[in-house]
């Protein structure tokens, strides 16, 4: 015989309509089947449907061991918000059957498969609604961590050492620790500033001088901390009368290198720097007399020796003080012809000079 077509349903209410497997007339009492569920756990269980067939025909029992009977599998599906089920009828003197129904909950559709498998054995099987058993209450979930003791109690910390106050009259107890403060890590630095000043030797009396400088200098070292400084420096006496009409200027232009080996701190910002230095540039001398002029370009070259104070007035800014003396190297003298034969001397560069200046720097970084 063809295979009968399946047929769905989408509500739990046509179940009777779904019904439509022809019943087999037994001529015994009662009709040995087998049953076959397959649905998720959350759902009515086998009891559960075996309660709904037995609840409405009294012809239907359970088929024993070797028995010819016919079978019934049940197999339930849920799926986001609808359940399926689907019926299948194996009959051993017949071709198989196959019904689908669909519902909202899976109590629904248990239901429905229920009253289809009543009627198909029994036509007159009741159709009255029968409460559903409840479903199995489900273990509760194993925790996906297990639970981890407690760590044992720490043993309590020993109470921090005591230090009595000094008060006036004299120490009492133990004195307090005295820990020294960590000494910066030494760097090198770099410098540069203006200074101004006066000094000697480069023409009679003493003539304002200028310049600039720029310096490296190790910081953070205590008092080996090396400066070495390269600087200009220019002066211009302007015109000076030396005699009967007679005017004369000095102007120097020289550069100066000075090496300081070490720092002598006096406080936290102030600090002392002997240094050596050298210049080293030119002299130029005119004069100007009654009937005739001239000028004359002479080197000059002069060790010497300064001492220096410097201020740190922020951690970039600095002024300074110094003081020196020089050994000019061309102990010069500059003379006017007055008479033919006759010189009137109008400036000798003396052995020993001497200078001071101030001034202001920043270093970086």
């Amino acid at each position: 015989m063809p295979a009968r077509p399946e047929r769905r349903s989408r509500a739990p209410a046509l179940a009777l309509a779904l019904a439509l497997v022809p019943a087999r007339a037994a001529a015994a009492d009662s009709e040995p089947i087998r049953i076959v569920f397959h649905a998720p756990a959350a759902c009515p269980d086998e009891a559960a449907f075996t309660a709904q067939v037995t609840a409405r025909t009294a012809r239907a029992r359970i088929a024993a061991a070797g028995e010819v009977a016919r079978t019934f599998t049940i197999s339930i599906t849920a799926r986001e918000a609808r359940t399926r089920g689907t019926l299948r009828i194996d009959d051993p003197a017949g071709s198989p059957a196959t019904r689908v129904v669909s519902g909202v909950t899976c109590e629904e559709v248990v239901s429905a498969l229920g009253l289809i498998t009543a009627l198909a054995i029994d036509p007159r099987a009741s159709t009255a609604p029968t409460p559903l058993a409840p479903a199995p209450a489900l273990p509760p979930p194993a925790s996906p961590i297990a639970p981890v003791a407690p760590p044992p109690p720490r043993p309590p910390l020993p109470p921090p050492p005591r230090y009595d106050a000094l008060p006036w009259w004299g120490p009492v107890g133990e004195p307090l620790p005295v820990i020294p403060a960590p000494s910066p890590e030494p760097r090198w630095r770099l410098a540069w500033g203006l200074r101004a000043g006066a000094a000697s030797a480069v023409a009679p009396g003493w003539v304002v001088t200028y310049g600039g400088f720029a310096e490296v200098a190790r910081s953070g070292g205590g008092v080996l901390s090396p400066v070495i400084r390269l600087g200009y420096l220019h002066a211009d006496s302007g015109w000076l009368a030396v005699g009967d009409g007679h005017q004369a200027s000095f102007a120097i232009s020289a550069g100066r290198v000075e090496a300081c080996p070490v720092r002598l701190e006096l406080s936290a910002t102030l600090a002392a720097y002997p240094c050596a230095l050298f210049d080293a540039g030119a002299v130029q001398a005119s004069g100007v007399g009654k009937k005739y002029g001239a000028t004359h370009l002479v080197a000059w070259a002069a060790p010497g020796a300064v001492a220096r104070l410097g201020w740190d007035v922020l951690d970039r800014v600095f002024v300074e003080a110094e003081g020196g003396v020089n050994f000019p190297l061309f102990p010069d003298t500059f003379s006017f012809t007055t008479l033919p034969g006759m010189l009137q001397a109008v400036h000798t560069v003396p052995a020993v000079g001497g200078f001071f200046a101030g001034g202001v720097g920043t270093r970086f970084p």
